[in-house]
């Protein structure tokens, strides 16, 4: 959908004016099925809840929370902040409803995190119908990545929740509430961004116009920037640096993007941002081609 058209919601009910209705017994038996899932995820990732110490970045955002609750920085304007603020605020509520420990500082992502999972259910219900929804619901319950993931205090299930919020409301042809969502995610952390072009396929022509466009636009604008990102190793490259087990690493069989640069090209810059906009391009046209033939087969059905 496109989230400026006034006749939005018309037209999302329109193209499901066709399709059959869910059987209530069966609509009935996902439900409880999602509402099952919410229950053991919330079983299985209170296990974890305070198995681990902080990492050093959930250490300084629990700090700036707890900046923002004791009074001594509400704005954060003394210290380098370089996220949007929904987040620290949220645990400064969570501190001063939890007190101001680690178990407090865990329950805004550990809450996101179950709300994940009944949002994920209500997108793929209006999208596939519900026995997928139930399924999907159940298998990002049980994801052991997701488990371990929700009990920190990185603020990306808050994200992913203003993600599906969104597309949810997008894709039932709402879009006051879907931009409402897009922007308390952006006010979360500014890759929301990623989206928008979600939030706008309800409505997308087909073909390389509408949210595919705007999608591979926003790609390739960044791909051009890169140059500028950060040129320390992050994530498990960071990981493996610090605690010694880089030099362990075996090298792949294949290596299309050595370091992600195209080899063939001297210039380092250059050849690093050509690196990154061939890489969007090979991803988006494949992605694009699952899409159209999947469009197909439906068409055929």
């Amino acid at each position: 959908m496109r989230l400026a058209d006034g006749g939005v919601r018309d037209r999302a009910i329109e193209r499901r004016s066709d399709a059959r209705p869910p059987a209530a017994g069966g609509l009935a038996l996902a439900t409880l099925s999602a509402l099952a899932a919410v229950l053991a995820a919330a079983f299985f990732r209170a296990l974890p809840l305070l198995a681990n110490r902080f990492h050093p970045d959930e250490a300084l955002y629990a700090y700036f929370g707890r900046l923002i609750a004791s009074g001594r920085d509400p704005l954060l304007a003394q210290v380098v902040v370089d996220k949007p603020p929904l987040a620290f605020y949220l645990l400064a509520g969570s501190f001063g409803l939890f007190g101001s420990g680690e178990f407090a500082a865990r329950l805004p992502t550990y809450f996101a995190s179950l709300l994940n999972i009944a949002l994920l259910f209500a997108l793929a219900r209006r999208l596939y119908g519900p026995r997928p929804a139930a399924l999907a619901a159940w298998l990002l319950a049980l994801s052991p990545f997701a488990i371990l993931f929700s009990v920190t205090l990185f603020i990306d299930p808050l994200l992913t929740a203003c993600g599906l919020w969104g597309m949810w409301m997008a894709a039932a042809g709402r879009p006051r509430p879907a931009a409402l969502a897009l922007a308390l995610g952006f006010l979360v952390k500014q890759t929301a961004v990623i989206f928008l072009p979600f939030a706008q396929a309800e409505g997308a022509p087909s073909g390389l116009g509408g949210a595919p466009g705007i999608g591979l636009g926003l790609a390739l604008l960044v791909a051009v920037f890169s140059f500028a990102a950060d040129p320390n190793p992050d994530g498990l490259e960071r990981v493996a640096e610090d605690t010694g087990f880089l030099e362990t690493a075996l090298e792949p069989f294949y290596n299309i993007f050595p370091d992600y640069t195209l080899p063939f090209i001297q210039d380092p810059l250059i050849s690093g941002i050509l690196a990154v906009v061939v890489g969007t391009l090979i991803v988006f046209g494949a992605a694009f081609l699952l899409a159209r033939a999947q469009g197909k087969k439906a068409e055929v059905r």
